[in-house]
């Protein structure tokens, strides 16, 4: 998303936590839980990426020349240039590009965590092998 403000990184990072923390939760929406932070946290995600979805659209919008518009490099210039085939229009809203965008990132984290979860229980569990690792 290019977003380059230290406070707004910050921000999204520390809800970002929360939201994986949610996920692996007791679904219980009551204050304090960690699924009431993650659902509160995913809220405050989606607000803060409106702006920033706005701002790139205005930006894409704003550029003449086609080729500028087809170079773009991240994820939500992208997206927001994808248009349907048949009638040219967007292929998503600005709110689904949002929660696109933290599902992506979410299940991006997820499969590195899971996964390095995975292997420190296997190799807990079966120490001859732990043993040929540390070799």
């Amino acid at each position: 998303m290019s977003i380059q403000d230290p406070t707004q990184l910050a921000r999204f990072k520390h809800n970002f936590a929360l939201v994986t923390d949610g996920l692996i939760s007791v679904p219980i929406n009551f204050p304090g839980t960690a699924y009431n932070k993650a659902m509160r946290a995913g809220k405050s995600m989606r607000k803060d990426l409106l702006p920033i979805i706005k701002r790139r659209k205005k930006e894409l919008v704003e550029l003449k020349d086609e080729e500028d518009k087809m170079a773009a490099k991240d994820l939500l210039s992208r997206m927001l240039l994808a248009k349907d085939g048949q009638s040219g229009r967007p292929v998503m809203k600005e709110i689904e590009i949002g929660n696109t965008i933290i599902s992506i990132l979410t299940a991006g984290h997820n499969t590195t965590s899971t996964m390095t979860a995975c292997v420190v229980n296997y190799l807990a569990m079966y120490p001859d092998v732990y043993e040929q690792v540390l070799k």
